[in-house]
């Protein structure tokens, strides 16, 4: 009986971690930083903007809830886009790893193909809010096409894709293992939030092994040579 792709995933991702995990964190705690004074500054300028609108204090007029309402959608929206850049970063750094070529710290910063990556984050990112609008649903939807388009920056990274046709790609790929992805992706969530609970130092393990992981079986699953 061959081996379990998921097992070989996960084993992959575990073995690699061991030989790059200290760049993978180091770049992680980089972005994170970055990410938090963005979000940060965005939140103080919108709130900035509150300030001015009410200067004496004396609550939410229509105008200042409009802007309220304006910075938190901003605000949610960055945080969004920021995730995805980061995660086009951290994709080509997996892929190359899969590849058997030596990373390096500047990997993680590094766009090779900027536009289509940005177009795909922006793509993303706007069916993630719309979803998460949806009442009572929208977190469930929202998860449901996180797991359908689970490989949709592989595909504009690695096979070059645009952002359409990544997506595409990535629910025909999905569809046609499913039994496996679906197991895959909720293993890995498993993993992740084992690594949240721990004070949240956990996910510096986690969430690499995991992307490493995804590399592997999105290599394996279209029949791609990985590195050993």
């Amino acid at each position: 009986m061959p081996p379990s792709p998921i097992g070989e995933s996960f084993s992959y991702g575990w073995k690699k971690f061991t030989q790059f995990g200290g760049i993978f964190v180091g770049a992680a705690l980089v972005w994170l930083v970055g990410a938090a004074i963005v979000l940060v500054v965005l939140s103080l300028i919108f709130g900035g903007f509150g300030a001015l609108l009410d200067p004496d204090g004396r609550g939410m007029r229509p105008t200042l809830s409009i802007v309220a309402s304006l910075g938190a959608f901003v605000v949610s929206a960055a945080a969004f886009l920021i995730g995805y850049l980061v995660q086009a970063a951290f994709i080509r750094a997996a892929l190359d790893v899969t590849d058997g070529r030596r990373i390096s710290f500047g990997d993680f910063f590094k766009f090779p193909d900027p536009g289509p990556v940005l177009l795909t984050a922006l793509l993303l990112a706007a069916i993630n809010i719309v979803l998460n609008l949806v009442p009572f649903f929208g977190q469930l939807l929202s998860f449901v096409a996180g797991f359908l388009l689970l490989f949709t920056f592989w595909f504009v990274i690695d096979k070059h894709l645009s952002p359409v046709d990544a997506i595409k790609a990535s629910y025909q790929l999905i569809v046609a293992n499913l039994s496996t992805t679906i197991l895959f992706y909720l293993l890995s969530v498993v993993v992740v939030f084992a690594g949240a609970i721990v004070c949240g130092v956990g996910l510096l393990v986690a969430l690499p092994v995991v992307l490493v992981a995804t590399a592997f079986l999105f290599k394996r699953l279209l029949g791609d040579p990985i590195s050993a």
